[in-house]
């Protein structure tokens, strides 16, 4: 029986997993049972067929009153306000992309209705079952068969694995990241009354903006004894898609340039989600690219013999998408379609 997959929320991480879906043949393995989104079919369907970022989508799309139609595979489409006014009974697996949702609210459906495993394309708070970075500890999801489960954030599943596999070979003293980040939708295009924070008041397509990030405690909830060790900035920038992070660690003993170089390449080569490039790109080249991180070789240098600078270029959307597919993919798989 194919698995039964809905999604709920299709801002751009829940258009970018169901347009993932279809781009890598994945619709006829599962069945999308229903989408939830609170706006019209109309422009669900028009958001879907036409995106500023990834371009026209590969197939044909249409609607007709509460049905998305992807070539000839129609998909139940909700409106619903509350997700708890949905049943999750016959999903199998709920991709919660709307980010309005606790942890403990979620646990909350998984107990009311039947078995089902929710992953949250968000970081979440310490009540999930567990946090999966792809390629760092999905084996955690093998034996899963209901429960709740954040697949952290775009920069955790960038910086992470690489942060794992440094520390595999040195003890990090300390360290430092800086994402700069592509504007996201809770930012205004101009001026206005729109957060708390002042900064997050301003035109996101005319200022580099400084904002709260968390990033440094997700990475010693996944890696424990960095906990106190790194420190984290993030920067919103005015463009609308990929991300970047400089990451500096302190290591505890001398390394070498060939050492350095190394260690590089055998990272890429350890992980199928991460690659190394040493071309002179800029962020537009990786736009679509569905690698966790980039690991950018002519911007990675020594500051010194024990502090390394590793940049990472990383699609914010198309990456983390696609992590969210492979974490289906790894469920079905290691249920042997029985979830």
């Amino acid at each position: 029986m194919a698995i039964r997959i809905a999604i709920n929320g299709l801002g751009r991480i829940g258009r970018s997993v169901l347009r993932a879906l279809y781009e890598r043949g994945e619709l006829s393995r599962y069945q999308v049972v229903w989408l939830n989104e609170p706006a019209p079919t109309k422009a669900i369907a028009h958001l879907l067929k036409f995106d500023s970022t990834h371009g026209r989508f590969p197939g044909a799309v249409s609607y007709d009153d509460e049905t998305l139609m992807i070539d000839d595979q129609a998909i139940e489409v909700h409106h619903a306000s509350d997700l708890s006014s949905l049943s999750l009974d016959g999903v199998d697996i709920l991709i919660e992309c709307s980010g309005r949702y606790t942890a403990d609210q979620l646990h909350r459906l998984v107990a009311r209705d039947q078995d089902t495993v929710v992953l949250i394309s968000n970081p979440s708070q310490a009540s999930v079952d567990d946090t999966i970075i792809f390629g760092l500890n999905h084996h955690v999801l093998n034996t899963v068969k209901r429960g709740v489960y954040s697949c952290g954030s775009c920069t955790s599943n960038a910086v992470v694995p690489i942060i794992s596999e440094v520390k595999k070979r040195y003890s990090i003293m300390s360290g430092a990241t800086l994402t700069l980040h592509s504007a996201m939708n809770d930012q205004p295009v101009i001026d206005a009354y729109h957060d708390d924070d002042l900064r997050l008041t301003r035109s996101a397509m005319q200022s580099m903006i400084p904002v709260e990030t968390a990033l440094d405690k997700g990475i010693a909830r996944l890696i424990p004894d960095l906990d106190g060790k790194l420190v984290s900035h993030s920067i919103r920038m005015p463009t609308t898609n990929v991300s970047a992070i400089d990451l500096t660690l302190e290591l505890d003993q001398d390394v070498t340039t060939e050492e350095f170089d190394l260690m590089l390449k055998d990272i890429a080569s350890r992980y199928a989600v991460i690659n190394l490039s040493s071309e002179p790109l800029a962020s537009c080249d990786f736009i679509h690219d569905s690698s966790s991180a980039v690991i950018d070789r002519s911007l990675s240098t020594l500051i010194s013999p024990t502090f390394i600078k590793i940049y990472l270029w990383f699609d914010n959307e198309w990456g983390y998408a696609n992590r969210l597919i492979d974490c289906v993919s790894y469920l079905s798989n290691s249920s042997n379609g029985d979830i």
